[in-house]
């Protein structure tokens, strides 16, 4: 269960701005509508870079940056956006998004600040990959507006990397972080990735405790897991080794994927719906895309829509499983097509060339590296992250917090209410997935959106709960009645029996504060989010019921 919850003009070059806060800004405004989402004039804006110099061993795709695109294109597809919005943060993920140019970063940042409103406090993150090359870059990349860097370190053995595939060794990754840490005090976040082949709970202890020696102020803890994947071929299927994103909510926001197909991403009993039926597979088709990856496509939650009424990727998605068009268009090149065996760590996993440690030692280091990071001062405050002297991510908690965030690049998810077109319902949009194909789309409509979805009430409440629950503090109950002022966590959840066993047993708190894990429950959310969510799901659909169609939440 553990692994499903492990996802300008240039100036001095001085870190500028909040970068991280202990509360997330952004009021949202009272309901109009008790069956309408709330909405602010606030939003998070994540850009998508899906391009990397070399395919790590545990992930299926690889998008070469043969050419850098045009910084014009990433600029005009934000403003076929939501632009009344004020951006609070923004974040540059990917791929290897320290592989752009520190001018096509300030381009996209300028846009933003230009049409939309940039906050003077926003936090502006790069995920940065520590080689001598990405390190060379952070103080260009800091006049470009970036005032923090997040490093994916995952290991500071050398043999390690070398499994994973990775590009950097130890001494890079030291070097990179002290350059980011010059130059960005207090703003630095480090990932680290558990769970690798032959790793031990002591050397995983030694290892961490050494990293916290020259970490800044907030850590990520990852899991390396073996996942199921799918290839572009008929009726294959590949299984593939992922780095789960657990810091953004992957997994939790894949379940309810899975809702909507079926389909189990970490080994757990598919949920019922219904309205399964309803689907034409594109949903299916991305999440399984998604997989090959190990994290979502674009860094954030992936979509979940029980009802999909505007599916316009249908067309790619067809072409990427048969090979041919279906609206006479040339069909999409894949060069892993013929990869239909996992990636190569699985493969060296299935051969028992190497063997990764077990479920029960993995669910041992999560345990340990909790306790190890609190002795060092590092709170505990989502699942994945830790942070000390109050450096908290803004941005994940926007969507830990259900807030509103537009998604820009190949693959970008976004939720929000598009104001500009006169709706006060919430939309889940999603661009396109192949880079190639999004920068033509770019070209020639003037934005790569492929899919617009309207979010359901209950879809949106879906998400609250899912994504809520991964903060130590939970969901509160004002928080909660800002997207459903007539039922409360009370009215949905405490006459439930398995929720009163989850209560006695120690996993589950429902009191006066709120709905949050325990100390040992928040381990196990995973095996306790099913349950909360068909009783959610009862819930609203008997309130349908007894309302002949009209919501009373």
């Amino acid at each position: 269960m553990l692994r499903a919850l492990l996802t300008a003009v240039r100036g001095p070059a001085v870190c500028v701005g909040r970068c991280f806060s202990s509360e997330v800004s952004g009021a949202v405004s009272t309901l109009t509508g008790f069956s309408s989402p709330p909405f602010s004039t606030e939003a998070s804006l994540y850009v998508h870079w899906p391009y990397c110099l070399k395919r790590c061993s545990y992930c299926n795709n690889k998008y070469n940056p043969d050419t850098n695109p045009d910084p014009l294109l990433f600029t005009v597809t934000l403003l076929s956006e939501e632009m009344l919005l004020l951006i609070t943060s923004v974040f540059f993920g990917g791929g290897t998004p320290s592989l752009a140019r520190p001018s096509t970063i300030a381009a996209v940042l300028e846009t933003v600040a230009r049409h939309a409103g940039l906050s003077e406090e926003a936090e502006v993150t790069l995920e940065v990959n520590p080689t001598p090359v990405g390190s060379s870059k952070l103080e260009d990349f800091l006049h470009a507006g970036v005032n923090h860097f997040s490093i994916g370190v995952q290991s500071l053995r050398d043999d390690d990397l070398k499994v994973l595939g990775r590009d950097h060794n130890s001494q890079h990754a030291l070097q990179t972080v002290a350059e980011a840490r010059r130059l960005c005090p207090g703003r630095v976040s480090v990932d680290v990735m558990f769970g690798r082949p032959g790793q031990s709970v002591a050397s995983w202890e030694l290892e961490l405790d050494e990293l916290l020696s020259v970490c800044d102020d907030h850590v990520s803890l990852y899991q390396l897991t073996l996942e199921r994947g799918m290839s572009f071929l008929p009726n294959t299927d590949r299984f593939c080794a992922c780095y789960l994103d657990v810091g953004t909510g992957t997994d939790e926001m894949e379940e309810m994927e899975e809702r909507t197909t079926g389909e189990t991403v970490a080994g757990t009993p598919p949920l019922h719906h219904p309205q399964q039926t309803e689907l034409t597979g594109t949903d299916e088709m991305e999440e399984m895309e998604e997989r090959t990856t190990g994290e979502t496509v674009a860094g954030t939650p992936p979509l979940h829509h029980p009802k999909q009424t505007e599916l316009t990727g249908t067309d790619e998605m067809e072409e990427r499983t048969t090979g041919e068009t279906v609206a006479g268009t040339p069909p999409l090149h894949h060069p892993q097509q013929t990869e239909l065996t996992g990636t190569q760590l699985f493969r060296q996993v299935q051969k028992g060339q190497l063997s990764v440690p077990s479920d029960d030692i993995t669910a041992v280091m999560y345990d340990s590296a909790r306790r190890i990071l609190q002795k060092r001062g590092y709170l505990q405050y989502e699942v994945s992250n830790f942070a000390r002297n109050g450096a908290i991510s803004q941005h994940n908690m926007s969507y830990w917090k259900a807030s509103q965030y537009l998604g820009v690049g190949p693959g970008a998810h976004g939720r929000f209410v598009p104001r500009g077109e006169g709706d006060v319902c919430r939309e889940a949009r999603t661009q396109t997935l192949e880079p190639d194909v999004w920068l033509r789309e770019v070209q020639q409509r003037s934005h790569g959106t492929r899919r617009r979805i309207p979010l359901t009430h209950l879809g949106l409440l879906e998400e609250v709960l899912v994504m809520g629950l991964r903060l130590i503090d939970g969901i509160t109950h004002q928080h909660w009645q800002l997207f459903s002022p007539r039922a409360d966590l009370y009215q949905i959840l405490s006459s439930s029996s398995e929720v009163q066993d989850l209560q006695q047993t120690g996993l589950l708190i429902l009191d006066d504060r709120g709905l949050r894990c325990s100390w040992q429950g928040l381990a196990l959310l995973d095996s306790m989010l099913p349950t909360l969510l068909l009783l959610l799901e009862a819930y609203i659909t008997q309130g349908l019921d007894n309302n002949s169609g009209s919501l009373q939440l």
